[in-house]
């Protein structure tokens, strides 16, 4: 996931001198065998808070003082309220099979995700499943990535995505085609890279899944930026259970959305900058390839701004996130 800048540049550096060629650093091989299982009890815990609420009169626009004051005490209640809302804690469980190996030694990885989502007033709380399977090479890489989902609208979401694109995606996020499979294992070596992720078709897949038939009618153009993001991955060596140890940082900023509606009954404009973006955490794995525990905790803060008739508000949204993954 990163560049890698290596003391052999000393190699070069008399003419004539004589060297050893450095031995390629191992890497974290899935080896485990066929039909093996690990199950992980996962706790997601999310916060959201808005703050900054700005709400004025459209330029050129024909909302009076008593509008904009109306509108101001709405938002102001309404978003206040998310505020008083507190932290929401999601249980789950995370399961890594290994489903099949070829001759050539390529595996079969199946990951099921399950997720006991907050029930709704009046409502009964439901399950998320999202199972991603991928064929892992020996030398890391990753190929035939597959998702879906038994929540109509995510499977919807990830049908609009090729298998091609799912895998760029996946590609462009970790720095390279299998993430940890392919991070060398040098203990203490920081491994760097900045990737950029076309952000569009995902986008579109999002919007078109959650508005269903009717997201034409309801948004005329919707465009983003590329999403660019800086991630370092450091094997710290095996711990004392003789897992195999990672630390992870990655950060994004600057990346844009907008979002305009061509319901000439509800006219609003939408757009979205990332202030900033940051993750950080540990994870290990354990002699055979599989995850063994994650902990992860991540920090974005966001401008939103919307359109509504001839209201303008914009507002600063933070989400603080953290992840844990642990053997049930």
């Amino acid at each position: 996931m990163k560049k890698i800048l290596l003391a052999s540049l000393s190699l070069f550096s008399v003419a004539g001198a004589q060297t050893s060629p450095v031995a390629p650093a191992p890497l974290l091989k899935l080896n485990a065998p066929v039909g093996t299982t690990v199950e992980l009890r996962s706790v997601t815990t999310s916060r959201m808070t808005v703050s900054d609420i700005q709400v004025t009169a459209k330029p050129g626009g024909k909302a009076t003082p008593a509008q904009v004051e109306e509108a101001r005490r709405a938002m102001q209640d309404g978003l206040g309220a998310m505020n008083r809302a507190g932290t929401t804690t999601v249980n789950g469980k995370a399961f890594y099979k290994v489903a099949g190996r070829d001759a050539a030694g390529n595996t079969t990885l199946i990951n099921s995700i399950v997720q006991t989502m907050p029930a709704a007033a009046g409502k009964k709380a439901e399950n998320l499943t999202i199972r991603i399977t991928q064929v892992i090479s020996p030398d890391g890489q990753a190929s035939g990535l597959k998702m879906e989902s038994d929540q109509p609208q995510v499977n919807a979401m990830f049908k609009n995505l090729t298998p091609e694109k799912l895998q760029q995606m996946t590609k462009d996020m970790s720095g390279n085609d299998a993430g940890i499979y392919a991070t060398p294992l040098r203990q203490g070596e920081p491994r760097t890279s900045t990737v950029s992720l076309d952000m569009q078709d995902l986008m579109n897949s999002l919007i078109g899944s959650l508005a269903g038939p009717n997201a034409g009618k309801l948004f005329g153009s919707m465009n983003a930026t590329p999403l660019t993001v800086t991630s370092t991955t450091t094997y710290q060596g095996l711990n004392a259970a003789g897992q195999h140890a990672f630390t992870t940082r990655s950060e994004a900023a600057n990346w844009k959305f907008s979002l305009n509606s061509q319901d000439k009954s509800i006219p609003m404009n939408i757009t979205a900058e990332v202030l900033s973006n940051e993750s950080s955490g540990t994870s290990t794995y354990s002699v055979t390839g599989l995850p063994a525990t994650l902990n992860q905790k991540t920090n974005m803060n966001m401008k939103m701004t919307m359109e509504m008739d001839d209201i303008q508000v914009s507002m600063i949204m933070t989400i603080d996130q953290t992840v844990t993954m642990q053997p049930r």
